[in-house]
């Protein structure tokens, strides 16, 4: 496998000899072991880079060479030795476990986005979430009022078990409050113009959760907390392709969480998606991924006979990895309405902004923390707070 060699040269540029600076200097080679080369199309090209540093002048000179040519402009040579240094293996990149974390949404299996890449081993992850909602909507024969937040703690393992399968455990553990995130949103409002949705008409960090539908009837206004709806999947490697790779999963959704107070929604789930993984084929540190899948959802007693069984959901991410332990990762979410309703919160397709910094670590743990907004007003909750940490083996 190429390696990326990076040979760091320190010399004096003063008259003098060095020594007479105070401490000695030498000339230090080293190489950043599990770094692979990055591929432009189907061919390996080897970067290697130098850089001597004038302590006299405290400047910098940077040496450059791809494939054996050497790349003039000093502009190009920075970039490249900037984005090499320190990049981890191809596919080393993982979107944020970002979920609609609506009271009903959860009821469904709508898995969160993962790299199509399989786990090399052993990985586990921790993800919390506090999510603030207000959604106050009506009709002649129906109403919906969500108000109250959720926090969400899930426990997600992932394991090798073959060389084209990995298995993965997701356990989340959630909490129905009123919560105390009411007024930094309303502040949060006033400071951007925004419009605050006639929060001021209810009360502050109350927990009111009401679905009314012909012949039905549901609410919640205790808080209440528990194991939520465990999930189990599998995932295979598919295709690989100049630059990234498919594969395809198949998950259940275990009725584990108290359908009585909505930690859960009574019933099995299944579903099926397909993902990509891939880097962007210029050699910049830009990861894309995506996925696209269907769900069939059993009948839950939190929502009547309008519930829609076949659901769909989709997602793109993208990590751009500007150091060698910083990211930005940007992220859209989206799946289908989840009942066949006259008001819009139910009856229309739901989609969230994610944006988050990810730092990693040298011993292999990584720490997201971001936030989720609601693309499609209602759907969603208001602002979804996030903070996840990862360690892979």
């Amino acid at each position: 496998t190429p390696r990326l060699v990076t040979a760091l040269c320190l010399s004096s540029a003063a008259s003098r000899p060095p020594s007479s600076y105070g401490w000695p200097l030498r000339a230090v080679d080293f190489t950043m072991p599990g770094t692979r080369l990055k591929r432009c199309g189907k061919t390996p090209r080897v970067v290697h880079h130098s850089t001597i540093f004038s302590l006299r002048s405290s400047s910098a000179i940077l040496d450059c060479r791809w494939s054996g040519r050497r790349i003039k402009n000093a502009a190009i040579r920075c970039a490249i030795i900037i984005c090499c240094i320190g990049i981890t293996p191809v596919f080393a990149s993982e979107p944020l476990p970002a979920l609609n974390q609506s009271p009903l949404a959860t009821l469904r299996a709508l898995p969160a986005q993962r790299s199509a890449e399989l786990e090399e081993s052993f990985s586990w992850h921790i993800a919390g979430s506090i999510s603030n909602h207000f959604t106050v909507q009506d009709s002649e024969s129906e109403s919906l009022i969500l108000d109250g937040q959720s926090n969400v703690m899930t426990i997600g393992l992932r394991y090798r078990v073959a060389d084209s399968w990995d298995a993965e455990l997701s356990i989340p553990w959630r909490h129905h409050t009123g919560g105390f995130t009411d007024n930094l949103i309303t502040e949060w409002h006033k400071l951007l113009g925004l419009p605050n949705a006639d929060r001021d008409r209810y009360p502050v960090n109350d927990l009111r959760y009401i679905l009314s539908l012909p012949g039905h009837h549901r609410a919640l206004h205790q808080p209440a907390s528990g194991i939520g709806d465990v999930q189990i999947a599998l995932n295979r490697k598919w295709l690989e392709l100049d630059g990234g790779q498919l594969s395809v999963g198949v998950g259940v959704k275990l009725p584990t969480g108290d359908a009585n107070k909505w930690l859960g929604s009574g019933a099995t789930d299944v579903y099926t998606v397909l993902r990509y993984s891939g880097q962007q084929l210029n050699g910049w540190p830009l990861y894309w991924h995506g996925q696209l899948g269907a769900t069939y959802a059993g009948s839950s007693e939190l929502l009547n006979e309008t519930q829609k069984h076949a659901l769909w959901f989709a997602g793109l991410a993208a990590e751009w990895r500007f150091s060698p332990r910083w990211s930005a990762l940007f992220q859209y979410d989206a799946h289908s309405a989840l009942l066949s309703a006259d008001l819009d919160a139910l009856s229309r397709p739901a989609g969230m902004v994610s944006m988050a910094l990810r730092w990693r670590s040298s011993s292999g743990w990584w720490i997201d923390v971001g936030f989720s907004e609601d693309a499609v007003v209602e759907a969603s909750p208001d602002i979804t707070f996030l903070l996840s940490a990862r360690y892979s083996m």
